[in-house]
């Protein structure tokens, strides 16, 4: 009984250690972000904008349509996917998010600077 005990709180502590480490990777993305949407085969290229939400975002594209999202990091890459299908990855910097998209037929790059939004 003592070493089950002993294994479910092992358990909910390295639940709660790996849920601590996803809050502050999704804190490193948080904000507003702006900037351009671009590719081949895209029909709305322009501007776009992000809000990012403990890895909840909301992208506006630059046909103003919203486009619902999450971010994962997984083994120090990050990568996205979309209510609307798109799915890629993320390269993070300080002040920069370039979404390159990389596992469906449009192929486009969104890059954004961290900044303000109307939204």
């Amino acid at each position: 009984m003592l070493v089950g005990v002993f294994v479910l709180f092992a358990f909910v502590s390295a639940l709660a250690a790996q849920d601590a480490a996803a809050q502050s990777s999704c804190r490193q993305v948080d904000g507003n972000w702006s900037g351009m949407m671009g590719g081949v085969n895209v029909q709305s290229n322009g501007s776009t904008r992000a809000v990012v939400r403990n890895c909840q975002v909301d992208w506006t594209l630059p046909d103003g349509s919203t486009n619902r999202c999450e971010f994962t990091q997984r083994g120090g890459q990050w990568e996205y996917a979309c209510s609307r299908g798109s799915r890629g990855t993320v390269d993070v910097s300080a002040n920069r998010l370039r979404w390159r998209n990389a596992f469906t037929g449009n192929n486009y790059v969104v890059t954004v600077a961290r900044g303000t939004s109307n939204q």
